[in-house]
């Protein structure tokens, strides 16, 4: 029977909420139809009272019919008529005042619950809602000025026995009571959730403000290093072009060709650096199996193609027992940088240069590690090594845009990256990126 009940009351607390409605809006349905109930329950013990009062007369019947009009507010809800539901409810509470003052006297002091009634108008409506609250407003007027003309008397005018008005007086005190508990409880509930939303938007306007501000930094470097960083290859290469055209020497007419390619190369690298950018912050994830060690042996071999007079010893240990499934491309992004790097940075003067790549696989992530003996980086610079166009060296033939972009990447995959350096020693890069398998 309980279980029942509790059926019946959620299914009611519901009407009117469906798919579209924002937070904000679903609360305040949510609101109407516990205040549509609460007014039928108040009401309600007002029944017997009425019956008690006058055990021949029939307006127990009309109250009793009266208070079945507060789950009109349900109906109406279900159209989205949100406004009218609480103006419903008013209404039927006002209409519920007026007869039983205008049945019982002025005697019985039901007219001061209008009162509380007023409070819960001005409480119930929006900024947006003002010709409701008018309409419960007039009503309400026009209620009382009745009410004083007819000396209370409208639906009953014989005299009631003292009984009878301390019954009236009552329900009354209970209505009031009652009526003051349940208001104060769901504003001060609803006022609270306000406050929650309103503390929750604002969080978010300060990680957005935030962001913004982040945004608007990097968009500053990146025009004024973009700028430079595409003006320089396009001037050497004009350069070399002027240079070629004077002279007559094969010879040095391929040196030429050589530093133009150079040249151009970097150039092509940086486009690609910011097409990488540009797509990590625009394209969705698109989740693909991924097998590392055939991944790690295609990156090298691309890698050693660009410099084959290199002598760099690549060691790769993958333990994958479990099926891996992540962003391919973005991931590809992240590998090529950071292998790039420490082929690119290796250290000349190391008898045996090696570059270490690992991976191990868990059900939940991978834990990827790049690692070389290679220049290294200082201290000072490792808290700066993944900011927009940092370069750590003066080598450094970069865009300044790759462990950017590589950092960037993996907060997409919802990773992280953190790296260990000693200058002249060589540099380990670890991520930890996690398992996107969808089927599990």
């Amino acid at each position: 029977m309980i279980n029942t009940f509790n059926k019946i009351l959620d299914w009611l607390l519901y009407q009117g909420i469906h798919e579209g409605l924002t937070e904000t809006k679903i609360q305040d349905v949510k609101f109407i139809n516990r205040e549509a109930l609460a007014f039928f329950f108040v009401t309600l013990p007002c029944v017997p009272l009425c019956y008690i009062a006058m055990p021949y007369n029939k307006n127990y019947l009309i109250l009793l019919l009266m208070s079945c009009f507060y789950f009109l507010p349900f109906f109406l809800n279900k159209f989205s008529l949100y406004s009218y539901a609480k103006t419903s409810i008013l209404l039927v509470a006002s209409t519920a005042i007026f007869w039983s003052s205008g049945t019982f006297g002025k005697e019985s002091d039901l007219h001061y619950v209008f009162i509380i009634l007023v409070f819960a108008t001005i409480l119930n409506f929006q900024r947006n809602e003002k010709k409701h609250l008018f309409f419960i407003f007039l009503i309400t007027t026009i209620f009382l000025v009745v009410l004083f003309l007819t000396d209370f008397t409208i639906f009953y005018n014989q005299k009631l026995t003292t009984l009878q008005i301390n019954l009236a007086q009552y329900a009354s005190v209970y209505t009031c009571l009652a009526g003051s508990i349940i208001m104060a409880f769901f504003y001060i509930n609803k006022f609270t959730k306000q406050r929650q939303q309103i503390k929750e938007y604002n969080e978010v306007l300060e990680k957005k403000y935030a962001e913004l501000q982040k945004l608007n930094a990097e968009l500053d470097r990146f025009v004024y290093s973009v700028s430079h960083d595409l003006r320089a290859p396009i001037t050497s290469v004009l350069g070399l072009t002027y240079l070629g055209k004077r002279t007559s020497n094969v010879e040095e007419m391929h040196q030429y060709l050589d530093l133009q390619e150079k040249s151009l190369k970097k150039l092509d690298n940086f486009i690609s650096d910011i097409l990488n950018y540009a797509r990590n912050s625009r394209m969705e994830l698109h989740v693909q199996e991924i097998n590392f060690g055939t991944e790690f042996e295609n990156i090298v071999e691309l890698q050693t193609q660009y410099d084959p007079n290199q002598h760099i010893q690549t060691q790769v240990a993958v333990s994958q027992n479990y099926l891996f499934f992540t962003d391919k491309q973005r991931l590809m992004i992240v590998l090529n940088n950071l292998i790039g790097n420490a082929f690119r940075y290796y250290n000349p003067y190391q008898t045996s240069p090696f570059i270490h790549l690992s991976v191990e696989v868990f059900p939940q992530k991978a834990i990827i590690k790049v690692q070389d003996n290679g220049i290294g980086i200082g201290k000072e610079h490792l808290d700066k090594i993944f900011e927009m166009f940092y370069r750590a060296t003066d080598k450094t033939t970069g865009s300044g845009l790759g462990l950017y972009i590589a950092k960037e990447v993996v907060e997409k995959l919802k990773g992280k990256i953190s790296v260990s350096s000693e200058l002249g020693k060589g540099t380990t890069f670890k991520i930890e990126i996690p398992n996107l398998n969808l089927d599990e």
